[in-house]
Formats: structure tokens, C-alpha cells, sequence
């Protein structure tokens, strides 16, 4: 699955909050974060942006090749560290990259993901670049 983000308009910090355990949810949210403006924002779950797996299992077959793979790519070492994290414990083998030439070099030598996490402001080459 593929998301285009068409521009994006503000980069802040955000506190999950857990919904109510009587409030029923989409199995694709994780919570909501309310902004400074007070709006409500909904957060989605990483999981719900990988496709279901139907697995046909043989010999030769890795539990690691069994896991949808996330590519991180991010300066920061305390934000990649936080998202490897997070996506490990929802079930991601999670490939790391400090910037996007890094990355860049990887999915050109053969990397295949489920998902691409991204910072947008990196050195060498940054998240809107190609």
C-alpha cells in the first residue's frame, strides 16, 4: 500500500492517548493525540498498513521472511531507536538507514518493504528527494 501526501503542514510532538475501553475502534486506530488548536486527531496503527498475511508455509521457508519489513530512515538515532521499537512490537522486521542516500542505496541493491517510515529534513539526500 502506498499513501501520497500531496504536502505536509506542520511538524510537532504528539502524546497518545488510549481510547476508552467502552469505545468501540476500527481495528486500524491506535489512539487519538489532540493538538494545540484542540482538535482531535486519530492515530493509526502501524499493522493496519501491511496487508493481511496468507502464509504458505514449506521447508525452505524463514520466520523472518515471514514478517512484513519496515525501512526506517532517519537521522536521529533516539527517533529511529523509537520507531524500530514500536514497529518490532507490532510484528515488523525493521531496516534501519540514518539518511536517505543510505536508504536510497539500499532499496536499489535489492531491499524489498512493506513500509517506508521517513524523516523529510536529512543530510545528503532528504525524504522528498528520489
Amino acid at each position: 500500500m502506498a499513501i501520497a501526501v500531496d504536502q505536509l503542514l506542520c511538524e510537532q510532538e504528539m502524546v497518545l492517548k488510549p481510547f476508552e475501553p467502552w469505545v468501540p475502534l476500527p481495528p486500524y486506530l491506535s489512539g487519538c493525540t489532540i493538538l494545540a488548536s484542540g482538535e482531535v486527531v486519530p492515530v493509526l496503527k502501524p499493522e493496519a498498513l501491511s496487508p493481511p498475511a496468507s502464509l504458505d508455509l514449506n521447508r525452505e521457508t524463514t520466520v523472518t521472511s515471514l514478517l512484513p519489513t519496515a525501512l526506517v530512515v532517519d537521522d536521529s538515532l533516539t527517533v529511529r531507536r523509537w520507531m524500530v521499537r514500536s514497529l518490532e512490537r507490532e510484528g515488523y522486521q525493521v531496516v534501519q538507514c540514518r539518511d536517505g542516500q543510505e536508504a536510497w542505496e539500499r532499496l536499489a541493491a535489492g531491499l524489498r518493504c512493506n513500509l517506508v517510515v521517513s524523516d523529510v529534513e536529512m543530510p545528503r539526500l532528504d525524504g522528498f528527494s528520489s
